[in-house]
């Protein structure tokens, strides 16, 4: 992409009437923009921020819009105040947010819905209509919380990983051709402003206080002026649809999610490299490629440092010549040997333990896929739209067993992914551990259909002693647990009326499970729904539904009512936490945010202190009434071509597996 020119554009900065909002305008300033429009929720904050640029560029430059991000309506008047005043809207600025876990509620509301209606305003009219130029550009304000877990405000970190998902889905090349306003984030690095100065006590309690000044002493910090210079460069030269890191004052540097249906190509041939590119974007399409020139540092650089789990890969390439000699080519044969000895070494227990240099489930048929018709944001949307029943797919029946694999063998704060149905494989992971379900007692939300349904059939042929299903459908509900007594017998299963969002109704299912079965040991979070054109309540139920389910279950239920010596939360994600979906953001976000909550809920720190493991999956496409009734349940038409692309990722079929029954 070509330079985005600063020079003359008018800008919106959430939350630019202090920290790093307002210096972001004042170097917007530097830069020749024609004016700034802080919106912030201090008027005495904008007061003098309006003082500070009037002294330093003088009159005209700027005006302050008393707002509340969450508000579409205040959000929407701050546009159409600036459009009054300067004619035109090139630049808006997410910035507001708030790094508080004791209000998390709040915290969502700001960080997530406000970015999110922000750029429904920007995108979708006010900057694609009323921009000064060819382009505009929306700047998502993440954090390197977004990128890596934070376990002293996992709830924040969730909020940093739903604006990552937001940016990389809504900057996709279809929605940036359509409207021409580029879509860009930056996760600047701890930046010494009163966001983090004023962190004691705004987390979740003491045991989360205990580890602040630990992981806040293992980040550089940056002052907001040399933070804010550097975020001009990713507005100015970012291509839509990117994520960039300003940390330590440094140059920005791009982070990419390593692409679950991607290659990368290392040879010293450009010719030939160029050649494999078309070979492979002509049968697997486009951006799932790249070729790289030049040593790749794994084992102490980029793996070990960028992995975006718990461990990273290596593959050497050896030959049968590297084990038995081959009398035609001794030189092949000792580079083979070579590979061999390299490995052998390298592969040490030492090495692993120092870099975590050594799995996440792909899209299933669900009704969280298969309704979305008709849900989304306005009509023009849907022409976007293809049919998931194109594609080859799995059945939840064939997913389930694999979950369960998961639950038995996952790691605490591990993420699950699925290619293939069949590609969790704990023969080959030394990390893998072992939970037992037999005679364990399951919470599963959601549970009355679909895959949660089929979770609990899987837990009980484990023997788990019973489940509760938790659902807002009471006439499903009485059908699962019908099944249930044809299957295994009575008491076996009850049915719990639950609305997940609810934190009482969520707390009455802890209670009446132990009530009833005296132990809780084992919590899915399955409740979630995927529908973009309710997506408020899409995030209640998605994002604080899963947080209402961890704070009860670790803080409490789980950790004092287990039966054993560990118990178990999964949060259920999706393939959409792995790659950018522009069929569905909002919904992308929150399958983001359950990443970032089970990577930080999931350190050994919380693992220590409650013996109960967090680990989430993300299961790919699957037959079930979210895919199959997923249509018109999108932001609108423009977004429902997106549904096309479920043609071209690499699905899991009902039938068939190359693995063993035991993978």
């Amino acid at each position: 992409m070509s330079i985005f020119e600063i020079a003359d554009k008018v800008a919106i900065i959430t939350g630019g009437a202090s920290g790093l909002g307002l210096k972001y305008a004042l170097e917007l300033l530097k830069k020749n923009a024609k004016a700034v429009v802080l919106a912030d929720i201090s008027p005495e904050l904008g007061s003098k921020a309006l003082q500070q640029i009037e002294k330093e560029f003088g009159k005209n430059k700027a005006i302050f819009i008393k707002t509340d991000v969450t508000s579409y309506a205040q959000f929407e008047a701050v546009f159409k105040e600036t459009i009054k005043t300067f004619k035109n809207v090139d630049i808006l600025i997410n910035n507001a947010g708030i790094m508080d876990d004791s209000v998390w509620e709040k915290e969502i509301a700001i960080n997530v819905n406000g970015t999110i209606i922000g750029i429904l305003l920007g995108l979708e009219n006010y900057i694609q209509r009323y921009k000064s130029g060819s382009e505009g550009l929306i700047l998502n304000v993440s954090s390197i919380a977004g990128i890596a877990p934070f376990a002293f405000v996992p709830i924040y970190a969730g909020t940093k990983f739903a604006v990552y998902g937001l940016t990389i889905s809504w900057g996709l090349p279809a929605h940036y051709e359509r409207t021409k306003v580029r879509v860009v984030g930056v996760c600047p690095g701890s930046t010494v402003t009163p966001l983090i100065t004023d962190l004691p006590n705004r987390n979740l309690g003491p045991a989360y206080e205990k580890l602040r000044p630990i992981e806040c002493g293992l980040v550089v910090n940056q002052g907001p002026e040399e933070a804010a210079v550097q975020v001009m460069s990713v507005i100015e030269r970012a291509p839509s649809g990117t994520m960039w890191v300003v940390e330590g004052g440094k140059a920005p540097f791009k982070f990419q999610l390593p692409d679950r249906l991607g290659v990368v190509l290392a040879d010293v041939s450009p010719e030939l490299g160029s050649q494999a590119v078309e070979k492979l974007e002509s049968e697997f399409g486009p951006q799932k490629n790249g070729t790289i020139h030049g040593v790749i540092l794994g084992l102490d650089n980029y793996i070990k440092n960028f992995k975006s789990g718990d461990e990273g890969l290596i593959v050497n390439i050896s030959s049968l010549a590297g084990i038995a000699p081959i009398a035609l080519m001794p030189s092949d044969v000792s580079t083979k040997f070579a590979v061999h000895g390299l490995t052998l070494p390298w592969g040490a227990s030492e090495h692993y333990d120092r870099t975590k240099v050594c799995i996440c489930p792909g899209i299933t048929i669900t009704p969280l896929i298969t309704e979305v018709s008709n849900k989304s944001y306005k009509p023009e949307y849907e022409q976007l739209r293809g049919s998931p029943a194109d594609s080859p797919v799995q059945n939840p029946e064939v997913v389930a067993p694999h979950v369960i694999t998961v639950i038995e063998k996952a790691p605490s704060g591990t993420m699950w992914i699925e290619y293939y149905w069949c590609s969790v494989n704990h023969e080959y992971s030394a990390s893998m551990v072992s939970f037992n379900i037999k005679g364990k007692v399951a919470i599963v939300t959601g549970g009355a259909s679909g895959l949660g349904l089929h979770y609990a059939l899987e837990l009980l042929k484990k023997q788990a002693k019973a489940v509760v299903i938790a659902d807002v459908s009471a006439e499903l509900g009485r059908k699962a647990i019908e099944q249930f007594e044809r299957e295994f017998g009575a008491k076996k299963a009850i049915f719990i009326k639950a609305d997940v969002t609810d934190y009482n109704q969520f707390e009455n299912v802890f209670k009446t499970t132990i009530s009833t079965f005296q132990n809780v040991d084992i919590l899915i979070n399955n409740a979630g729904i995927f529908n973009d054109s309710i997506w408020q309540q899409e995030i209640a139920i998605n994002l604080n539904g899963t947080i209402n389910g961890v704070l009860l279950g670790l803080e409490n239920y789980i950790k004092n009512f287990k039966s054993g010596d560990e118990g178990l939360i999964l949060n259920i994600s999706s393939i959409a936490a792995t790659a950018p979906y522009g069929l569905m953001p909002g919904y992308v976000a929150t399958k983001f945010a359950i990443h970032g909550l089970t990577l930080s809920w999931g350190v050994l720190e919380h693992y220590n202190r409650t013996k109960v493991r967090v680990v989430a999956i993300a299961p790919g496409l699957t037959v079930t009434p979210l895919l199959t009734e997923s249509a018109n349940k999108t932001f609108g038409p423009d977004y429902e071509r997106f549904a096309d692309l479920l043609t071209t990722l690499p699905l899991q079929r009902r039938h068939g597996s190359a693995c063993n029954d035991d993978s």
